[in-house]
């Protein structure tokens, strides 16, 4: 379950770069070596990565289950207006995607006076069109954070999700100040850390982390995890730009995998993103708790 947002102070200055870096948070790593540079090792790492984002192709083959799993979103939310009733029909044929449905609808229903909706059909009613496309989002993106196995994204399959959770609650919350549709907000950071997913799964493939976990993850430097961490954004970028999700999606990706990233756009959705990855990093990484998982 996502942790709850807190209250934003939207004329709060925020500096992206305080946010803790991602990676042994992910990793679940109690520290990291403090050293200027990336090891030789973890060099030819990024060199790995950084084949990836110069390939003219997108690395679309690294998303478990890109191939199905995006056009199915695609269709679910380009869905024609109906009415409730035939709208709670078409739901009800996902038993996956209506217990989901069901249980934003019981979460929007804590703190007011309203109980748990008694059917599908005023589940929808209570979460409305941003709601739906939600609940739909989460449903189908989640697998593309899934893996079995002992590898690197493996093991962090959970925790980036969890943390995509989070970062898509911030946006959606920023939103309005940023002048920004609220689903395209919350779908630019559901799917931001699939650039995470690429990097972590082309290194697994790589061989250059093949040791056993407990010998390996412990050498992992702070430096190799801040450099790693721009290089997701791109990759971000060149999956998401292919998929042509939303034109502001699309938009807000084609400035993360162009120079200088993320942090030169001038995208109103890109500084969003900027502050709710760091809000999201913030929250679970950046708590005592976290580094000791």
């Amino acid at each position: 379950m996502a942790a709850a947002v807190p209250r934003l102070d939207l004329d709060d200055p925020l500096d992206e770069l305080a946010a803790p870096p991602l990676l042994p948070w992910l990793l679940a790593l109690e520290s990291v070596v403090e050293q200027a540079d990336p090891t030789l090792q973890e060099r030819r790492a990024l060199r790995v990565v950084d084949a990836l984002i110069q390939r003219p192709e997108a690395p679309l083959e690294l998303i478990p289950r890109a191939r199905t799993v995006i056009p199915h979103l695609l269709a679910l939310l380009r869905r024609p207006d109906c009415a409730l009733p035939a709208l709670a029909e078409q739901v009800g044929r996902d038993l996956v995607l209506t217990a989901e449905v069901m249980r934003a609808a019981r979460s929007a229903a804590l703190g007011t006076s309203g109980g748990p909706p008694p059917d599908l059909q005023q589940a929808l009613a209570r979460l409305g069109v941003v709601g739906l496309n939600a609940a739909i989002a989460r449903v189908v993106l989640r697998p593309m954070f899934e893996s079995e196995g002992d590898g690197l994204f493996a093991r962090s399959g959970p925790r980036l999700w969890e943390h995509a959770e989070a970062k898509a609650q911030h946006c959606r919350a920023l939103a309005a100040a940023g002048g920004v549709d609220a689903f395209d907000a919350y779908l630019a950071g559901l799917m931001h850390n699939s650039g995470w997913t690429v990097a972590l799964r082309a290194l697994d493939r790589s061989g250059l982390f093949d040791e056993p976990p407990p010998a390996v993850s412990p050498r992992l430097s702070a430096a190799f995890s801040r450099a790693l961490q721009p290089r997701c954004d791109a990759l971000f970028g060149r999956v998401a730009a292919s998929w042509q999700v939303t034109p502001s999606l699309t938009a807000v990706a084609t400035s993360a995998a162009a120079p200088g990233g993320l942090a030169a756009s001038d995208l109103p959705l890109a500084a969003l993103l900027r502050r709710a990855d760091a809000l999201a990093s913030r929250m679970v990484a950046g708590s005592p708790a976290a580094g000791a998982a």
